[in-house]
């Protein structure tokens, strides 16, 4: 432990958001992001053992798109962000992040991989029907998170009658589009959300 660094990113949010983390744990080795969220601890001390870039990824492109998903709906951040924008190539850009989100980083064709991933899923109409086949997991993600958020505001469960009558469809769709923005300030991303995203975000909010 004398050789780790722990940034709390709750106390330390500026450099957090300097390294380019979106997801928590994030873990670096000699200043490379290689995990962010979902930790592979056996590939992880492997590349601490110095076992780096020695294997093939041995998976297809569906893979590589369910490992992408599946880390960015470890976050509730990057899930809203995605679910709102409908924009996989604004994540697809950083190619670091990606690498970690999908373990790619500890695979010796793992640049190959990356760019045979940011083809597919850049295209508009394929990231969009990803993200419907899974909605259900996204609205999951959202919906957990805002629960817990008015478990902490009031202090007490709330049942379902509570809550529609204090937050309307309108609130909670505003609170999306607020609580994604922080992904996109981490991103540096200034798109503004378009007024169909937020009629959709109207109709499935209580979904």
């Amino acid at each position: 432990m004398d050789k780790v660094k722990v940034i709390d990113t709750s106390k330390d949010p500026y450099t957090a958001m300097e390294r380019g983390v979106r997801s928590v744990p994030s873990v670096f080795i000699n200043g490379e992001l290689v995990f962010a969220g979902i930790v592979d601890f056996k590939k992880l001390k492997a590349l601490l053992d110095g076992e780096y870039l020695s294997q093939r990824f041995e998976g297809d492109l569906r893979e590589l798109e369910e490992r992408f998903f599946r880390g960015i709906l470890d976050s509730v951040a990057t899930a809203l962000w995605l679910y709102v924008n409908e924009d996989c190539d604004a994540f697809l850009r950083d190619k670091e992040f990606v690498m970690a989100i999908t373990n790619l980083s500890v695979y010796s064709d793992r640049e190959e991989l990356y760019n045979e991933l940011r083809k597919y899923l850049s295209n508009a109409n394929t990231c969009k029907e990803a993200i419907r086949n899974r909605e259900d997991k996204f609205l999951a993600v959202i919906t957990r998170n805002f629960a817990r958020e008015i478990y902490w505001l009031h202090n007490r469960f709330l049942n379902w009658n509570e809550v529609s009558k204090l937050y309307s469809r309108e609130v909670i769709a505003h609170w999306m589009i607020i609580r994604s923005a922080l992904g996109r300030l981490v991103l540096g991303h200034t798109r503004l959300v378009m007024r169909g995203s937020v009629k959709r975000l109207r109709r499935s909010a209580y979904t």
